[in-house]
């Protein structure tokens, strides 16, 4: 409607134009001074001149359009201060078929500005998730340092402790607070251990090994400490140092006890052996021996060498047990039968020291599942301890009970009794009781041993009660797994 009204007015003024010249040639003057026209060449010439104001319109109009559109975009962002902000005011040239070059130009600039915007916005989701990633991974990382038991260090190239996990304090013995900042020498007193953390910071290797031993604190509170020292980069002269603490005393503790474990063994096979071969170079000599020396003889190397197979046995069973390999066999078991069966083994070493043997067994005890052979070495153990550590003419008491969930062998002597600190060592390996009244009882120090780690197996226990010179009270307690015939009491 806008372009009619224009095209409407510039006819207008063109045919108005056209009168005016009509008319002008209708005077004097302009019939002595101009050359004469005539009617339908004036009309022709109208007609003319308005197409051709019309197309000079449209060819203005068409270029002045794209230029107002522009220029309308440029005044509305011209107040507004943000620039990401006045790129969201802009809007693209019409497309049409009127459209011109510089139009198209401009929404080829908006396009290229829209893409440029989206690359910023990605590179920053990106950069904003890379640095999540980064903070989470850091803390994450932190998290699973600090929940090392290894002490985790690291140092500056000067030596400075830029980070340290919280395992240090307990195995150094300071707050995190007194050594972070610091310089590593100052954190450790143990001369061996500032040399080698000074070669590792002076890029030394006047040590042949990047690890060292030391030894913090004396006695029952001693603690092993192995450092390991590795450098981050392969230039020597300018690198941080990662130093690496760990606790190591338990491992100490077992290669000590795997050594005198090893040292118990080979002692208790060196005097069977001994006697062995004492007595057959007896038997092999050339000298005449009656028949009761000789039979003294077999006996002896008979004894030692059961003595030798029990021990062969027990560290078997030891390695078993320790390595988890140890199986029971289970079965239906009549128990008191068992027990009397173990009371009727003992009877004999009872007797050649004058013992007093008291039973007393529950009239209705159930029969368990459990491994028969192995209970029997339990209990066979238990008596036998009982008989060996009892002076002549004492007495040892076999007693047997039940609750609604358990049954209970108690073996009781008037024997000479344990120390109340050696209670709590009598079931570890090897471990004797240090008295003169015992100094000559022979044991391999296992059978305790064996015998506790036997009934754990079944899901029981052993107590053991004692005052010196008063005797000792051992109390099994094995879970009824069995609800079968309840036998009546053993034959005593």
């Amino acid at each position: 409607m806008r372009h009619n009204k224009i095209i409407t007015i510039i006819n207008l003024i063109v045919i108005s134009q056209l009168v005016t010249v009509f008319f002008l040639y209708r005077t004097d003057w302009a019939s002595s001074h101009l050359p004469p026209i005539s009617l339908p060449f004036l009309v022709l010439l109208t007609l003319l001149s308005t197409i051709a104001a019309t197309v000079a319109f449209f060819a203005v109009h068409r270029r002045y359009r794209t230029l107002r559109a522009v220029e309308a975009n440029l005044e509305k962002i011209a107040p507004i201060d943000a620039p990401e902000e006045s790129l969201t005011h802009i809007e693209p040239v019409p497309v049409g078929s009127n459209i011109t070059s510089a139009g198209k130009g401009w929404n080829k600039l908006l396009g290229a500005i829209d893409q440029i915007q989206n690359k910023v916005q990605t590179t920053q989701s990106e950069k904003s998730m890379g640095q999540f990633l980064c903070s989470y991974d850091s803390q994450r990382l932190l998290v699973l340092i600090d929940s090392l038991p290894d002490g985790i260090i690291l140092t500056d190239t000067t030596g400075s402790v830029t980070l340290a996990n919280r395992s240090c304090e307990g195995l150094i013995g300071k707050p995190l607070s007194e050594f972070i900042g610091q310089n590593i020498l100052d954190i450790f007193e143990d001369p061996q251990a500032r040399q080698l953390l000074e070669c590792a910071l002076n890029a030394k290797s006047s040590l042949p090994d990047n690890h060292l031993e030391i030894t913090i604190g004396s006695g029952s509170g001693k603690t092993v400490l192995c450092l390991y020292y590795h450098r981050l980069t392969h230039n020597s002269e300018n690198s941080d140092i990662f130093l690496v603490i760990r606790d190591i005393t338990q491992q100490k503790i077992s290669e000590g006890s795997r050594d005198e474990f090893v040292a118990h063994v080979s002692h208790e096979l060196r005097g069977p052996l001994t006697n062995i071969r004492a007595y057959a170079e007896t038997l092999l000599s050339d000298m005449v021996l009656d028949a009761v020396t000789q039979k003294e003889a077999f006996n002896v190397i008979n004894e030692e060498t059961s003595r030798m197979i029990r021990l062969v046995n027990d560290v078997l069973d030891i390695s078993r047990m320790e390595t988890g390999s140890l199986v029971l066999e289970k079965n239906e078991v009549v128990l008191d039968r068992l027990v009397q069966n173990c009371v009727n083994d003992i009877k004999a070493s009872a007797a050649s020291k004058k013992i007093t043997i008291q039973t007393n067994y529950h009239p209705k005890l159930p029969n368990l599942y459990a491994d028969r052979e192995k209970m029997t070495v339990v209990i066979n153990n238990i008596l036998t301890n009982a008989i060996k550590y009892t002076a002549e003419g004492g007495t040892v008491f076999i007693e047997t009970n039940i609750d609604d969930n358990f049954v209970y062998i108690k073996v009781a002597d008037t024997g000479y009794g344990i120390a109340p600190d050696d209670i709590d060592k009598i079931f570890e390996k090897f471990y004797r009781v240090n008295r003169k009244e015992t100094a000559n009882i022979t044991g391999t120090g296992l059978g305790l041993t064996i015998s506790s780690e036997i009934v754990t197996l079944h899901g029981g226990t052993i107590d053991v009660s004692s005052e010196l010179d008063n005797g000792t009270e051992v109390m099994i307690k094995l879970p009824i797994t069995i609800t079968g015939p309840v036998l009546g009491p053993a034959n005593s």
